[in-house]
């Protein structure tokens, strides 16, 4: 099977499950069909298929664990793409080749859509993960959320103020100065013809 096509595969499972975990949530009215046309906007599921695969390479088969990480996954990946496109960071008017969430909608619902993926995503890792009956070495038993909570911590951390926000924090600052080098530099020119005149 071609890589493409596994992808493709990977993909399709990722958005059932979204879809299965978005109808659990009491959500109604816009913001449910801003959460809808986020999730259900075509993507390649890259960041997710490869939770899959890493599943499959260690334990031989998809496990239900894999398939909640990989829905958190995604869910904080469209999170950012919802903030990233909204004015005040990018300006993007496209998303995945349809018009971008604050377009769609407005930019009030579009930055909520954003908050509700980032804790959603949070949430369905704290209520979804099976636990194991015991871990070995470590004295736990049912009950106790090893997992979930190591889940929860990694992707807060790749997430958060040192991870991808930090890479935005960069991106904004990087477009920033270079717009200021570029008024720096057309101030230098226009002293120099200045002073070439004179």
């Amino acid at each position: 099977m071609s890589f493409n096509t596994q992808l493709r595969d990977k993909a399709a499972f990722v958005n059932n499950t979204l879809r299965l975990l978005l109808s659990k949530q009491p959500i109604s009215g816009e913001l449910r069909e801003a959460l809808v046309y986020v999730i259900e906007a075509p993507g390649k599921r890259i960041r997710s298929a490869l939770v899959l695969w890493c599943c499959e390479l260690i334990s031989g088969a998809v496990n239900h664990n894999a398939e909640i990480s990989a829905a958190a996954i995604e869910m904080v990946h469209t999170y950012s793409l919802v903030h990233d496109d909204l004015p005040a960071m990018d300006d993007d008017d496209l998303r995945r080749g349809l018009p971008a969430c604050h377009k769609r909608f407005d930019e009030a619902t579009a930055i909520l859509t954003g908050d509700a993926l980032l804790t959603l995503a949070f949430e369905v890792l704290a209520k979804e993960i099976d636990e194991p009956q015991t871990v070995s070495g470590l004295g736990l038993v049912q009950g106790e959320s090893a997992v979930a909570v190591r889940l929860i911590g990694r992707l807060a951390q790749a997430a958060g103020p040192a991870g991808m926000i930090a890479g935005q924090m960069a991106d904004l600052k990087f477009t920033i100065d270079d717009l200021r080098l570029t008024i720096e530099n057309g101030q230098l020119k226009i002293e120099n013809r200045k002073s070439k005149i004179e």
